[in-house]
């Protein structure tokens, strides 16, 4: 398994109530239905890999109807993921580096950032 199907399945069995987790915004995705917008999409967004560990760097979009609901859900999957190194045996540490808005960006759905450093062992 790959650190990218780790840390989504790990988020998978932890999500908030009614967050879907992916590694893609569905085509089908509307800020007009509330339901649809209960969305965390997992991104790789660079990795290393040496003879013995490897370590990526994940950018964790927390989609929501409104921009008060992603910071909380945001702040909630950080919490998440901080307990990832003491649940998954091969994972030696997490680090959250930021959680982040971007108003400019995210004018027309409300979306936090969480970014997050994850290294484990290779085996």
């Amino acid at each position: 398994m790959t650190l990218h199907e780790d840390i989504t399945a790990y988020l998978r069995e932890r999500a908030p109530d009614g967050y879907k987790v992916t590694w893609l915004v569905p085509e089908s995705f509307s800020t007009l239905d509330e339901a649809s917008t209960k969305l965390i999409v997992v991104e790789q967004a660079g990795a290393s890999v040496s003879r013995f560990s490897q370590s990526a760097t994940f950018a964790i979009d927390v989609y929501a109807s409104s921009l008060k609901a992603c910071e909380r859900v945001a702040y909630e999957v950080a919490d998440i993921l901080s307990d990832m190194y003491d649940l998954v045996p091969r994972v030696i540490d997490v680090g959250i580096l930021s959680i982040y808005s971007n108003p400019l960006l995210d004018e027309h759905y409300p979306r936090y950032t969480v970014t997050v450093s994850v290294e484990s062992f290779n085996y």
